[in-house]
């Protein structure tokens, strides 16, 4: 186990060896933090180039057990990859699935279901009834669309699953909006 100090020397002896500097950078960690189950030092450091002030602030993991570091950058950062880490923990061998929040007997929610899609009353209804579970994936890319899908007046919720052979995978890194609902309206065959 690293103490912060400790963590932060072992970031800045792997960071700044000669191999890994070019044109005179050199990295200094902006900031540390250990991660809520003690795994992980979350750090993160910033090139500075002689030349320049900073050269951009990059996130790192150190593991506090094995002393190993991966980088990070936009996505995941590094808490986002502790956070999936965790769900996935969480899930224990199970799926997260976003699925439909309401009962085909609630009017008003199917006719909502129907304007916002643009779909026939039948369809509405199949994808509550027999298509109930509407997508798969990281838990909190679902949990970021079914906030999107209750702005918009669409009820959902999440759960976890066994299988999920017959759902489609939200790849959530390279959808629109638009083509969430789109994605959504194709379920209904």
């Amino acid at each position: 186990m690293y103490s912060e100090a400790e963590a932060r020397e072992r970031f800045l002896n792997w960071i700044n060896k000669p191999e890994v500097v070019e044109n005179g950078k050199t990295f200094h960690v902006t900031y540390t933090m250990l991660s809520k189950c003690g795994e992980y030092w979350v750090i993160r450091g910033e090139a500075i180039d002689p030349m320049q002030r900073g050269a951009g602030i990059s996130g790192y993991l150190l593991n506090n057990l094995t002393g190993e570091i991966s980088y990070y950058s936009h996505e995941p950062t590094p808490e986002d990859f502790l956070k999936d880490l965790y769900d996935e923990r969480e899930a224990d061998g199970k799926y997260y699935v976003l699925c439909c929040g309401f009962s085909s007997s609630d009017k008003r929610q199917l006719l909502n279901l129907r304007k916002k899609l643009n779909i026939l009353p039948r369809q509405a209804v199949y994808l509550v009834k027999a298509k109930p579970i509407w997508f798969y994936g990281i838990k909190r890319h679902l949990i970021e669309l079914q906030g999107y899908l209750e702005n918009i007046g669409i009820s959902s919720e999440i759960r976890l699953v066994n299988d999920v052979t017959e759902i489609e995978k939200i790849d959530y890194n390279h959808l629109t909006w638009d083509r969430v609902l789109s994605k959504l309206k194709g379920l209904c065959g």
